[in-house]
Formats: structure tokens, C-alpha cells, sequence
């Protein structure tokens, strides 16, 4: 796990609330279309980026805050390892 990573799992892990629309928008994506809990995440955050929210804001909304900085740090590591 990267240090990126391990910050993320240590700030997620503590109490996050989801906007109660983000979380209508899951479980809706989950019960009405069958797909994967990973498969309504990326449904959702597509859908608030195609709605004009920011990729930033939009992963921070469903994914918790910091997890765009926290792909973003992971993915530049892991490209300076290569």
C-alpha cells in the first residue's frame, strides 16, 4: 500500500456522512439496475461529472474526502516506481 493509500484508509475511516441525495442515488443504482457496488459508485460519480461537478468533487462526494488527491498521489508513485 502507498503512503497516498494508507493517509486515505486512516481519513475514511473515520465517521463519513454522504450528501443523503449521493446515497439515494447508490442504493437506487444498486436495487434498480442490479450492478456492483463499485459498478454504482462509477455510475454515480459519472453522473454528478456529467452534470458539471467537478471529478474532484464528485469522488470526494461518494468516495469520501481526499480520495481524488489520494488516486491522484497513488497513480504518480506508482508512475515514478516504473
Amino acid at each position: 500500500m502507498t503512503a497516498a493509500a494508507a493517509t486515505m484508509n486512516a481519513n475514511t475511516s473515520a465517521h463519513f456522512t454522504r450528501h443523503p441525495g449521493v446515497v439515494q442515488a447508490l442504493n437506487y443504482a444498486i436495487v434498480q439496475t442490479g450492478c456492483t457496488k463499485e459498478q454504482a459508485v462509477s455510475l454515480v460519480v459519472v453522473t454528478l461529472v456529467e452534470t458539471g461537478i467537478s471529478l474532484r468533487s464528485a469522488l470526494d462526494a461518494v468516495m469520501g474526502p481526499g480520495t481524488y488527491q489520494m488516486i491522484s498521489d497513488t497513480t504518480w508513485e506508482l508512475c515514478q516506481a516504473a
